[in-house]
């Protein structure tokens, strides 16, 4: 799986590729502003973007996201320092699939990120 992670901020990056990889298994390409995330190569299963960057902000991202039939359906989790029911509520108006508030904790991280995942093929076991 690939995921792209944008955010301006290389140590909020950092520990989000971390949970990622470790936990998920995921190749993660990493992106400081919406420009550089519009031009990185996909196709991703999952992007993580902050929403307050300079320039574009991560809502930007989300709906050039979801206005392209090639990525309308990859899940989207926004971050942000700026935790409010209110804009919660926007992200996920503008087609985020999650937010989750800055600074978080590693576990909410990851269950955000689980949440957002298709579950596992169901494996088989030969009895007998």
């Amino acid at each position: 799986m690939k995921a792209l992670v944008v955010d301006d901020s290389s140590t909020i990056r950092r520990i989000i590729r971390e949970v990622l990889e470790t936990r998920f298994g995921f190749t993660v390409q990493e992106a400081e502003d919406v420009g550089e995330a519009l031009d990185q190569e996909g196709p991703f299963d999952l992007v993580v973007t902050d929403l307050l960057m300079p320039g574009l902000s991560g809502l930007s991202l989300v709906r050039r996201l979801r206005g392209n039939p090639a990525t309308a359906q990859v899940p989207i989790l926004v971050v942000s320092v700026e935790v409010t029911a209110d804009v919660a509520q926007r992200a996920l108006a503008t087609g985020a699939s999650a937010f989750l508030g800055k600074p978080f904790h590693l576990k909410d991280l990851g269950d955000k990120v689980a949440a957002l995942l298709p579950p596992p093929p169901p494996t088989s076991v030969t009895l007998g």
